[in-house]
């Protein structure tokens, strides 16, 4: 096994879940009585789950155990210098830890408002395509300095997680699309049945 760093893939994906539930929770605590948004989680694909606030989701733990099989091959598999696997690599570590450290910031926001309730007053209410679109400024936000690090000192690892980032803005992009013609759905539903 030449490139057993490939391993750390999988509890970042572990870690991406489990604080997002965190954030989820601490959320009610005292944020989402003045922030008032449709859904925690910005992916889709997870957005039940989270509601909930399931500690556990099968759909996940199964991506993780592909994920870990995927890696486990891959640490064998990697022979060498290859600038594929290396951007690769580059694509997945810097997106799951870029994921992990926006939940971290949730979390420690969400924390300090709970101790300083006094710090916020009001309520603002927000679509989920808005949550989608802050959550893809912060993304745009953290591509920049990785473009002007890849272009200072370019490295395969450094391309790949340029790709990564922008690969994530270009799906929060559909994400929101989703949600504007969801909303739109809906807002035309209820002028129909008030009619």
């Amino acid at each position: 096994m030449q490139h057993p760093l490939v391993l750390i893939i999988p509890p970042l994906m572990l870690l991406d879940y489990f604080l997002t539930v965190v954030g989820a929770r601490l959320r009610e605590g005292g944020y989402a009585e003045h922030f008032k948004f449709p859904d925690y989680e910005t992916n889709p694909m997870f957005r039940e789950v989270i509601r909930k606030k399931k500690w556990i989701s099968v759909k996940h733990l199964c991506f993780v155990a592909l994920a870990t099989a995927a890696c486990i091959y891959w640490a064998y598999a990697w022979q060498g210098y290859d600038p594929v696997c290396e951007a690769i690599f580059g694509g997945v570590l810097i997106l799951f830890a870029m994921i992990d450290g926006f939940h971290i910031s949730n979390i420690l926001t969400f924390h300090w408002l709970l101790r300083r309730p006094d710090q916020v007053t009001g309520e603002v209410f927000m679509t989920q395509r808005y949550i989608v679109h802050l959550t893809r400024c912060r993304t745009a936000a953290v591509l920049f300095p990785i473009v002007v690090a890849t272009l200072l000192v370019p490295s395969p690892f450094l391309f790949g997680g340029v790709a990564s980032v922008f690969s994530l803005i270009l799906s929060q992009s559909v994400w929101g699309w989703r949600d504007a013609r969801r909303e739109k759905r809906a807002a035309v539903g209820q002028s129909t049945s008030n009619s």
